[in-house]
């Protein structure tokens, strides 16, 4: 039969434990189970939150390749128009000088 635990002889009644109990080892047990549970939820969290920020990094890569390529569409009509309008400007000169001569 059990003695109370005010005799500090029985873990039945919640009173201490002894080396080497099962509750000691089953303490020490639940104890690492629930550290290696959160250690994992903390490294499922920190994936999560990566895999988040490569999706947001590639979303960002992106819209700049497409501003990268606008940019160089505009600046190739720039281009063009510039070459339209030089060679406009050339034939205005040479009507223009066979027009004094």
């Amino acid at each position: 039969m059990a003695t109370s635990p005010l005799h500090g002889h029985s873990d039945y009644y919640g009173g201490p434990a002894q080396e080497g109990s099962s509750y000691s080892m089953d303490s020490s047990k639940n104890s690492t189970i629930a550290n290696e549970k959160k250690a994992r939820k903390a490294v499922e969290e920190d994936a999560a939150r990566l895999q988040n920020r490569v999706q947001t990094l590639q979303k960002e890569e992106q819209k700049a390749q497409k501003r990268l390529e606008e940019t160089r569409s505009k600046a190739h009509e720039i281009l063009e128009l510039r070459a339209q309008n030089e060679q406009r400007q050339l034939e205005r000169e040479r009507r223009h000088q066979q027009m004094q001569v």
